[in-house]
């Protein structure tokens, strides 16, 4: 059994796989979505298991051939990832190292969730302004992340 880390680190990358496209080849699995290449969270590498220098190529050459119409490369590492794969990025690759915090609830809730006016997405109407909200956030998140 994983620990519960590992088990939080699992549960994102399933999120990030939900309506994308996954294929696991040689020692890591390639997340992509062809119709929003720019999209980082749905076109990357993760689960990288590859530490020689000949299979660190292969992913590395890969990951240009199923990523050409995006404008990066993305390769989630966290403490499972083989230290000489992270090393090349950093030491060979030219990667910015870029963290990313995950929350994991141990034990029961303390307070309880304040209710929500949820309403399901019924008409054009209702979608526009969703897209609109969404749209929104992320002019914002671009804004603030370049």
């Amino acid at each position: 059994m994983d620990s519960p880390t590992g088990a939080a680190l699992d549960t994102n990358r399933a999120n990030f796989r939900l309506g994308n496209e996954v294929w696991i080849t040689r020692g890591a699995t390639f997340v992509r979505n062809t119709e929003t290449p720019n999209i980082y969270d749905a076109n990357h590498v993760t689960d990288i298991q590859v530490s020689t220098t000949s299979a660190i190529d292969y992913l590395l050459a890969s990951a240009d051939d199923a990523y050409s119409q995006a404008g990066h490369r993305r390769f989630d590492v966290d403490y499972r990832t083989p230290p000489e794969f992270v090393a090349r990025l950093l030491l060979d690759g030219g990667y910015a190292r870029d963290d990313t915090v995950i929350m994991l609830l141990e034990g029961e809730l303390i307070n309880m969730a304040r209710g929500h006016d949820i309403r399901p997405l019924e008409s054009d109407s209702d979608w526009g302004a969703l897209w609109t909200l969404l749209a929104v956030d992320w002019r914002e998140h671009g804004e603030r992340t370049g």
